[in-house]
């Protein structure tokens, strides 16, 4: 049976929703989504809209019965399998998301998204050579790539290659001072390399750029820690922990220094 396409009208509508979303507005997209659903229930990308807002919003579920959806409509779109992939690695689903990033690239081996997913999958799951290669393919197709060369600071950064590891972060920062995930990768780097001073002016800079967190508070306790600041250290994890009363790094550094302090 053929379906309808949609008119002009109903994909100015989508667009508008598309609009929305990228601004934050998430209700106001869902809302626009769910009226043309009704009105166009195959509609993959109006689907495919819907899935991302549900991702945002939490609806785990939902959202992966949507990106399947569409991957059973348009199988060799690249962006469905990268956004399922997406959706997988912030929950954890490590091995179904490199499946996807992987589907995704048999579909367009140029496909950005999908690669620059696989090589932050890699670094999470502690396989940074792989992270490496795929990091490596994304700043040589572009070398203005600032998320790939933080992915590639970071895999260094996993194989102990350490000056290796700043200059992908420096590369990353010229190509824009205000990175701010970056500038507390940078940071973090330098916590680990015993450099608290310069640790810590870049963990001001990410701060100011919009990086929050208990990662960073960690990461900044670390630093304020080698300098002997614990009174500082101690209030910025009691923050983290606040947030989140179950924060082991956070409760374990904070007994670590109750300990130091007697």
């Amino acid at each position: 049976m053929t379906r309808p396409p949609m008119s002009s009208k109903s994909l100015g509508e989508l667009q508008k929703a598309a609009q929305q979303f990228s601004l934050g507005n998430s209700t106001a997209a869902e809302a626009i989504c769910r009226t043309l659903q009704l009105k166009f229930p195959h509609a993959v990308d109006v689907i495919h809209l819907l899935a991302l807002i549900c991702k945002k919003q939490g609806k785990v579920a939902e959202a992966e019965e949507l990106f399947k959806n569409c991957i059973d409509q348009a199988p060799r779109r690249a962006d469905f399998h990268a956004n399922l992939g997406n959706l997988y690695r912030s929950n954890s689903r490590f091995d179904e998301a490199r499946q996807q990033y992987r589907q995704a690239l048999s579909c367009d081996t140029s496909f950005r998204p999908a690669r620059l997913g696989l090589a932050r999958l890699s670094n999470e799951m502690g396989e940074h050579q792989n992270a490496e290669q795929e990091a490596l393919i994304l700043v040589n197709n572009d070398d203005r790539d600032r998320e790939a060369w933080n992915v590639l600071g970071s895999s260094y950064r996993g194989k102990r290659e350490f000056a290796q590891a700043e200059a992908a972060y420096r590369n990353a920062l010229t190509l824009n001072p205000k990175y701010g995930i970056a500038r507390h990768n940078l940071g973090a780097l330098y916590t680990e390399l015993n450099r608290p001073v310069e640790a810590l002016a870049e963990f001001q800079q990410a701060t100011d750029c919009g990086v929050t967190g208990s990662e960073i508070n960690i990461n900044r306790a670390s630093a304020l820690m080698e300098l002997g600041q614990f009174e500082e250290a101690v209030e910025l994890l009691l923050n983290s922990v606040s947030t989140i009363p179950d924060d082991i790094e956070a409760l374990e550094l904070l007994a670590k220094i109750r300990y130091m302090r007697g």
